[in-house]
């Protein structure tokens, strides 16, 4: 089958991408989890930044106050 390919993987993306785009932040987070294990020795730190970001941006709708200190 497909899965554990990088087919696999980028329709995984593609599909994360999707949700998060449609607002449904957690329903995009199992596929941003599946493409990750597949491409776990890649450099990914830049879907960790983006996840990250995201994170960061949606913390007010969990309630979650996020204070920047310089």
């Amino acid at each position: 089958g497909l899965k554990g390919s990088i087919h696999y993987a980028t329709t995984c993306l593609n599909v994360a991408n999707a949700y998060r785009a449609a607002g449904k932040w957690d329903d995009s987070l199992g596929y941003y989890d599946d493409f990750l294990d597949i491409f776990n020795d890649l450099n990914v730190e830049c879907l960790y930044d983006y996840l990250a970001s995201k994170y960061i941006a949606n913390l007010p709708q969990y309630g979650t106050t996020v204070k920047a200190y310089a």
